[in-house]
């Protein structure tokens, strides 16, 4: 893939869609693993997406991110563009596909202070190239599967590359043969700057931190991730750096 660019891969944990007790417990104690990210999924209430935002943003201080998802939520442009607003007073630091569609996202993206991240609007190269065109972005979200395996990242992230613009992995919280290609990708592409959200992947028992990064109570590896301040470090191994457990694949498969 070209080598290391970078020394580790900061991870962003997601914290779901919850009341608002619960996702502020779960990103103080991803923060407390040493994770300085988060991705707060939301856009189904923008009073409690403000809301939480502000109290994360008392709680955690100034040096975690917050990256509010809204899948689209915000609906049309003004309302996306509004909400945008209150947010970035709240506290985020960015927010990721306020609104759908290329143009509604060019409006929002133009009116706001705060980067914008293109998620569901950017799944290949063609689509890359028309958030570009359209400036529907400031920041694009890359999934491997989505795009096409490592060839068609890329091509998305050459194009980002060419556009400076920064960004991050993101994807489906695969197991740990996809989580490897994902610590991969990140770690050998220059623009790839973002903090990722993706699993810290480790096999049951064995997970390195109490909350952060951990989706799975069991994964298919036979040894954990290895992470350092909040970051998974290179994986060493031959092939994709990890040895499945032939075991873990046969206890977990579906019949």
């Amino acid at each position: 893939l070209g080598g290391l660019c970078r020394e580790a891969v900061p991870v962003a944990h997601m914290v779901g869609l919850m009341d608002d007790a619960q996702a502020v417990d779960e990103a103080a104690a991803a923060v407390a693993d040493g994770l300085c990210a988060l991705q707060i999924k939301g856009g189904v209430d923008a009073v409690r997406d403000v809301r939480l935002i502000g109290r994360l943003r008392a709680d955690l201080g100034d040096h975690v991110l917050l990256r509010l998802d809204a899948n689209q939520g915000y609906r049309d442009a003004k309302t996306g563009m509004r909400i945008v607003a209150q947010l970035a007073e709240a506290g985020a630091n960015y927010v990721e596909q306020p609104v759908m569609g290329l143009r509604a996202m060019a409006e929002v993206t133009a009116s706001s202070d705060l980067p914008i991240i293109a998620d569901e609007s950017c799944w290949d190269v063609h689509d890359a190239l028309e958030v570009v065109a359209d400036r529907s972005a400031d920041c694009l979200s890359i999934y491997l599967a989505k795009a096409g395996g490592f060839i068609g990242a890329r091509k998305v992230a050459a194009v980002a590359e060419a556009s400076l613009m920064a960004c991050d992995i993101n994807g489906s919280i695969e197991s740990a043969v996809g989580n490897a290609a994902n610590v991969h990708f990140a770690l050998a592409t220059p623009c790839v700057s973002l903090a990722a959200v993706i699993p810290i992947s480790a096999p049951a028992g064995t997970h390195p931190l109490r909350v952060g990064g951990a989706y799975y109570l069991d994964d298919l590896c036979t040894a954990p991730f290895r992470v350092k301040d909040g970051a998974i470090l290179p994986l060493d191994g031959a092939g994709l750096g990890i040895e499945v457990d032939e075991r873990a694949l046969q206890r977990l498969r579906c019949d």
